[in-house]
């Protein structure tokens, strides 16, 4: 697997910001306070790899403790984190032990979503998560969204409750670090800060845009006005009735069903009408 984005961004973008406080129903800056809290550092490194830190219990308990005696550095108990440098070094060692452990192993990106909570940020397994995380700075934010509404921690968002939402994000020992603390401080600096409009666009930009999970199916759907429902990655009755209206207007057999078909069609409808848009832009 081929770690480094083509084209790693530094920032996550406020128009990104916007919307994902749209799905989420909260303040932009909790949001920020998090992203700012989980991961002081931009979303990818030096070489364009996502920010991760490698956490040798996680690998000590995926691999049954195989690995204590041979690797005690990547396989062991809590801490020993080590420098930042350090970190893909340890990762690159483990992957050529397990590699699927390894992958399971790391907190990732932005908002240091670890990687054996693959599903709940919206993803089949661990490889498609780290994908995408790889693959644009979007899929930070995106896996963020997801996580926090699949992990049932938006209503704590919203309300700003951080004790509770570091607990349900970081886990029962999330005092040691003063999450809550640090996140109620991050949000109380981003919410006095005067925050520039935001220009929400139903389009998933950049137009490298691709369709791999049902919300990303939503996203596209709703820029290409077929009402999707919620964005929220979930195949509920309004996602289906979408599809079944797509594949209407796309004179395909009306099943209401995420195929490999249905990703193609609105896939190549997706870019089509971005490609319009833009003739049509230039000519203006």
């Amino acid at each position: 697997m081929d770690f480094s984005c083509p084209n790693p961004a530094k920032t996550i973008s406020e128009d990104a910001y916007h919307k994902a406080a749209e799905e989420l129903e909260c303040d932009i800056a909790a949001i920020k306070a998090v992203a700012e809290v989980e991961s002081k550092r931009a979303p990818f490194d030096d070489e364009g790899r996502p920010t991760i830190l490698y956490e040798r219990h996680k690998f000590r308990s995926f691999t049954g403790r195989r690995f204590d005696r041979s690797h005690p550095v990547l396989s062991g108990p809590a801490g020993n984190y080590g420098k930042f440098s350090e970190q893909w070094p340890k990762l690159t060692d483990a992957l050529a032990l397990d590699e699927e452990a390894a992958l399971k192993s790391v907190s990732w990106g932005q908002f240091q979503i670890m990687g054996f909570n693959h599903a709940l940020a919206g993803y089949s397994d661990v490889e498609s998560f780290v994908e995408a995380l790889v693959a644009n700075v979007d899929n930070h934010l995106d896996a963020f969204v997801d996580f926090v509404l699949n992990a049932n921690l938006d209503g704590h968002l919203r309300s700003l409750n951080w004790r509770k939402f570091a607990l349900g994000y970081n886990g029962t020992n999330y005092r040691q670090n003063a999450y809550d603390q640090k996140m109620a401080a991050a949000y109380q600096r981003y919410a006095a800060e005067p925050s520039a409009p935001a220009k929400p666009s139903a389009a998933p930009a950049p137009d490298g845009f691709e369709i791999r999970t049902v919300r990303d199916l939503q996203r596209a759907l709703q820029y290409l006005a077929i009402d999707p429902g919620i964005v929220d990655n979930k195949m509920g009755p309004k996602t289906t009735a979408a599809i079944t209206k797509f594949q209407r207007f796309a004179k395909l057999a009306p099943t209401g069903q995420f195929t490999l078909e249905v990703r193609s069609a609105v896939q190549a409808a997706y870019h089509m009408m971005r490609q319009f848009e833009a003739a049509q832009s230039a000519e203006a």
